[in-house]
C-alpha cells in the first residue's frame, strides 16, 4: 500500500483571525498534526510540511495525496488539536480507499466544509477503474 501524504503549509495565515492573530497558524497546525501523528503512529500516513501551497486566501491549507489516488486540498483550518485530529482521520479514510475517494457521508464532520479542490491523479492505481460520476461527493 502506498502511504497517504498529509502536507501542511507551514507559512499559512489563519484567515479566520484578523491581523497579527492569524500569523503563524500554519506552523502551529503543522506542529499539531505531526505531534498527533507521532502520539498515535499510523504507517499508512506520512506527515510533511511545505513552505507554501498557494491557497493563501484559504489558510490554513493542507494537501492529502497518494500515488494513483484522488488528491485533495483542504483549507480554512484553525491551528488546534480538533483540526489536527480531523485532518488525520480524513487522511486515514483516504489511505483505506483504493481510489482515495471517500463518500461524503463518511467524512469527519469537521472536514465537510474545508474542501478547496480535488485533483485526479495522472493515472489511477493499477487495477482501479475511474467511474467518478460525482455521486460520492
Amino acid at each position: 500500500m502506498t502511504a497517504t501524504h498529509v502536507t501542511v503549509c507551514d507559512t499559512c495565515t489563519d484567515t479566520s483571525r484578523a491581523g497579527e492573530e492569524g500569523i503563524g497558524a500554519g506552523q502551529g497546525l503543522a506542529v499539531r498534526v505531526a505531534a498527533l501523528h507521532a502520539a498515535v503512529p499510523d504507517d499508512a500516513l506520512e506527515v510533511h510540511r511545505t513552505r507554501c501551497l498557494m491557497a493563501c486566501t484559504e489558510g490554513c491549507v493542507v494537501a492529502v495525496a497518494a500515488t494513483g489516488k484522488m488528491q485533495y486540498l483542504l483549507g480554512r483550518w484553525s491551528a488546534d488539536d480538533e483540526a489536527a485530529a480531523a485532518i488525520l482521520a480524513f487522511a486515514r479514510q483516504h489511505a483505506d480507499s483504493p481510489t482515495g475517494i471517500v463518500p461524503n457521508g463518511e467524512w469527519p464532520e469537521a472536514v465537510a466544509m474545508r474542501f478547496l479542490g480535488r485533483i485526479p491523479p495522472p493515472e489511477p492505481a493499477p487495477g482501479e477503474e475511474w467511474r467518478d460520476d460525482g455521486s460520492d461527493l
